[in-house]
């Protein structure tokens, strides 16, 4: 039974570092995410990709994906805790943060209630 027992500790211990592991990669997804978002401030117009592909070992893709959590995250430790034991799957699915919805084009026409009050 002791030889059973021995096992199972070493595979909870195992499964332990899986977890940390996890969670340290996702660090490292923010900071990465950080890193390239300073990095494309410096880069002109339409100049991004081509920086990307000349100094990074990754797809442009995986930069998004990097930019986009820590976009997500920004400096709030408590999303950086949430996200943490999420996988890349997981994080590629975040939507991304509430922000004020944009208007295009002309302002919207005025409600029939302020056309009666300027008609009056």
């Amino acid at each position: 039974m002791s030889n059973g027992s021995n096992i199972a500790v070493a595979i909870n211990a195992a499964h332990a570092s899986v977890e940390q592991a996890k969670r340290e990669g996702v660090r490292h997804v923010i900071e990465c995410g950080r890193l390239l978002q300073q990095a494309k401030t410096t880069q002109p117009h339409g100049q991004w990709d081509a920086w990307v592909s000349d100094n990074c070992s990754f797809s442009m893709r995986t930069a998004q994906l990097y930019m986009k959590v820590a976009k997500h995250v920004g400096d709030d430790p408590a999303k950086a805790q949430r996200v943490a034991d999420l996988n890349l799957r997981v994080l590629a699915r975040l939507k991304p943060s509430e922000r004020p919805a944009r208007t295009y084009g002309a302002p919207s026409a005025p409600s029939p209630s302020t056309w009666q009050a300027s008609c009056s």
